[in-house]
């Protein structure tokens, strides 16, 4: 005989073994994300009030203090010689200090765009050799405008200098607020009028 069983109407049944929790029969399946059986759960308490809610006006001038506080970028020059660089300063933005997380989960971190950084590139020499061109030594000076970092976060963050004989590529390690890259880069010309550009194009994190 091809007789079906009749299977239970859709609906919450209680999870055999477990009469605390409740899952969810569609008529076919079950849905295996069992919940809490509300007649069994304790009534929520009143969350208390945060100190940012109860004092407005402390946390409109703690958020502006923290809006005064900056980040220097140092950079460490690669092979170990450790002379730091212009440092460059990073203003918080004073949203991140007023507002008071409304729950206990950990805040989601910030992850950089390119848009975030820019770079500026410092020749420190410039060897020209007629209508063969010229040898330019130079570094880069990156700074970056996104959210603050946690010191624990790095990433790895590409660029490219345009302007030489062929486009070059090179890549700087962002730790927290600091950043490290090589203390010089080398880039051939086809002139001593060339102009060099660069652009972040991507940020790896580590």
């Amino acid at each position: 005989m091809n007789e079906q069983q009749q299977q239970p109407a859709a609906g919450w049944y209680p999870v055999p073994g477990d009469p605390g929790q409740m899952d969810y029969w569609s008529g076919q399946q079950w849905a295996g994300t069992p919940v809490a059986d509300p007649k069994t759960t304790a009534p929520a308490q009143p969350a208390a009030r945060s100190w940012w809610r109860r004092h407005p006006v402390g946390a409109v001038l703690v958020g502006l203090a923290t809006a005064l506080v900056t980040f220097s970028v140092v950079a460490s020059l690669a092979g170990g010689g450790g002379r730091p660089v212009a440092p460059v300063s990073v203003e918080v933005p004073s949203s991140s200090a007023s507002e008071a997380p409304a729950t206990t989960a950990a805040p989601s971190l910030y992850t950089p765009k390119p848009t975030d950084f820019s770079i500026k590139l410092v020749v420190l020499k410039r060897d020209c050799f007629g209508s063969a061109g010229c040898n330019v030594v130079y570094r880069i000076d990156p700074s970056y405008t996104g959210e603050a970092l946690t010191a624990d976060q790095s990433f790895m963050v590409t660029y490219t200098v345009r302007g030489g004989d062929d486009p070059q590529q090179g890549s700087f390690t962002l730790t927290g607020m600091h950043a490290e890259f090589d203390s010089q880069e080398l880039i051939s010309t086809g002139s001593s009028r060339a102009k060099l550009t660069v652009r972040v194009d991507e940020v790896i994190p580590n």
